[in-house]
This record gives C-alpha cells, sequence and structure tokens, in this order.
C-alpha cells in the first residue's frame, strides 16, 4: 500500500501522472482535470492521508537492479498544515458538492442507480450544469469548433492564434486569445491568402467565410442561436459547410446549455455507455465482419440502441453523457 496525500500530483512507474480527488480512492488523469476546469498543476489542496494500491504497471523495475525508492511526489512545495493533535483536519474535496442538489443529479441518480453512485463519487461536479460568466459568442464558437476539426488539440490552438491575430496586424501580445474576435464581416472581408497563412486548409478557409456569410445573411444570429428549439438548429446549423451533427451536439451542450442533447456519434459516449450498460455485440456481429461497430473488443452501440437505453435519462441527456466522458477518463484502483 502506498501512503497518497490527497490534493497532491503523483507519478507511477509508467509515467502517468494521477491527482487524487477524494478518500474512496479515486484518481484523476490530467485530461480530466481539464475537462472538469480544475487544473491539478495550478489548485493544489493539502489534505488528509489515505491508503490506494496503483493498478499494475506493464512496466516493472526489479529491485535487484537498484536499492533506491522511487520518488513518486512530483510537486514538493507544499507547505505543511500544522494542527492540534486532537483536532481533525478538515477535508477539501477538489470538486465542490454545489451540483448535487441540482434537479438534473437528482432525476439521474434516482432513475440510473450505478451512474448515480458514480456521480457522487464526482462530488457532483459538472461543467454543463455551471453557469456562464459571459454571453456565448455563437460565431467564435462554430468558427473554433471549424478550425478545431481533424487536427491536434495543439496544432489547433496554435493556428487559433494565429488565426485572430490575423485581424490585429499591428498589435504584440503574449495572449492572442485576449484580443477581440473578428466579426462576421471581417472574416468574410479578409483575403484567402492571409487566411491560408494563419495555417488554415483551403478547404476550412472556405467553411469560416461561409459560416461569416450565414451570421450576415440572417440565417443565423446570436438571437436565432438562444431562441431556436434543438432541432431546427441542428438543421441550421447543419446547412453550413463543414458543420456537422457531433459539432452541433457541443455547441448545444456546452455553449446554449442545453440539457437533453445525447452525442450519438461521439467515440466516447458510445464506448461509456456499452461499459455502463454491460452491452453485448448482436449474435453475427463480431470486429472482423464489422470493424466500425466497435472500438477494439469494446461493442459501439447504434444511435437507435442509444437513444433506447438513454431513455431513462431525459430530459438531462446533456448531464449524463458528460458523465459518460468522465467514466473513459478516471482510474478507480482497485
Amino acid at each position: 500500500m502506498l501512503p497518497i496525500h490527497r490534493g497532491l500530483l503523483y507519478r507511477t512507474l509508467d509515467s502517468t501522472i494521477f491527482y487524487t480527488m477524494k478518500e474512496k480512492g479515486i484518481l484523476v488523469t490530467r485530461k480530466s482535470a481539464r475537462l472538469a476546469g480544475k487544473d491539478p498543476v495550478d489548485k493544489l489542496t493539502q489534505v488528509n492521508t489515505l491508503n490506494i494500491t496503483f493498478k499494475q504497471t506493464k512496466k516493472s523495475i526489479s529491485p535487484k537492479k537498484t536499492n533506491k525508492k522511487l520518488p513518486l511526489l512530483v510537486k514538493k512545495e507544499v507547505k505543511e498544515v500544522v494542527t492540534d493533535k486532537n483536532e481533525p483536519i478538515p477535508s477539501k474535496p477538489l470538486f465542490q458538492q454545489k451540483f448535487l442538489d441540482h434537479s438534473a443529479l437528482k432525476h439521474l441518480m434516482s432513475v440510473d442507480e450505478k451512474l448515480g453512485e458514480f456521480i457522487k463519487l464526482c462530488d457532483g461536479d459538472c461543467t454543463i450544469l455551471e453557469a456562464e460568466e459571459c454571453e456565448v459568442n455563437g460565431f467564435q464558437s462554430l468558427c473554433k469548433s471549424i478550425i478545431y476539426q481533424q487536427i491536434s488539440g495543439k496544432a489547433a490552438a496554435s493556428i487559433m492564434k494565429k488565426f485572430i491575430l490575423t485581424f490585429h496586424p499591428d498589435t504584440t501580445t503574449e495572449d492572442p486569445m485576449k484580443l477581440p474576435f473578428p466579426s462576421p464581416q471581417e472574416v468574410l472581408d479578409m483575403e484567402v491568402e492571409k487566411l491560408r497563412s494563419a495555417g488554415l486548409s483551403g478547404r476550412k478557409v472556405e467553411y469560416v467565410k461561409d459560416l461569416a456569410s450565414k451570421f450576415l445573411d440572417g440565417t443565423v444570429n446570436e438571437k436565432k442561436l438562444r431562441e431556436m428549439d434543438d432541432e431546427t438548429l441542428a438543421t441550421t446549423l447543419c446547412s453550413i459547410k463543414g458543420i456537422g451533427p457531433w459539432t452541433v451536439h457541443m455547441f448545444l451542450m456546452f455553449n446554449l446549455k442545453r440539457l437533453d442533447i445525447l452525442p450519438v456519434s461521439d467515440l466516447g459516449v458510445r464506448k461509456a455507455m456499452s461499459t455502463h450498460f454491460g452491452l453485448k455485440a448482436p449474435n453475427g456481429v463480431s470486429p472482423s465482419k464489422k470493424k466500425s461497430s466497435f472500438s477494439g473488443n469494446t461493442y459501439l452501440p447504434t444511435p437507435k440502441e442509444m437513444e433506447d437505453l438513454s431513455e431513462n435519462w431525459k430530459p438531462f441527456r446533456s448531464v449524463a453523457s458528460w458523465y459518460m466522458w468522465r467514466m473513459t477518463d478516471m482510474v478507480i484502483p482497485e
């Protein structure tokens, strides 16, 4: 058993960085913590010690080859908490339990006991339920979704910065993301060559210009985005070049905060639902015969199957889907 201090970063033998989350022994990957908006590098919490065993790693080191103890602690600059021996150390969970009383979580915990237990382990954290600090810029959000398509997040972030700087040629800044985002008219008027020099492909230049024209001719605007029902909005946005169902689902869930969206084309949600509901492939369907229906050996449910399985989650399928993503990121020690 390894003594693990809550709120600190640890490195296992296979170099995977974990962030301890709560006393029941859940460890959060760096990716999962960022998804929840809680970067483990910046927000450390000093609290109790608990015992957790790591899962067996593929790489092992023979004790005969070294007598040195491997340092597990990555971040050392944490001040010790001085307390009275008889005074209990207060617990500060990574995620506040502010949403456990939310009607969405109450509903999900009542209709899906297994999901309810997982929600409690996450302390009721859910970014979809967090209120926006400012109004959503629909044009900016959809532009970003187009730029980020089919390339790595790092490459997309670099292109996004260059894209914004293209509209501020005389500005010097360390963080271009803080500069005003270009308006639809500015994007439509910008020369294709300059957008290409920012890193956008010819196809993506066509996409962002088509998006800008749709905002300018009134096909979509900020007011309509908020007033349209889910189905009408999906149909409207999918008529824009470069925007498909997945992009629409993400926009509805994370930008407009619509609570009953099921992203049936998202691989992570499909895999998590398969595991959560213990799905098995129908007779005659196997990875060798229908590869698109599997991720490794995990059977991926069809949109119809996902709709049927999530019937009890209504009207909060966005929230349930968010926890499906969390399930794919979590590492729960045995």
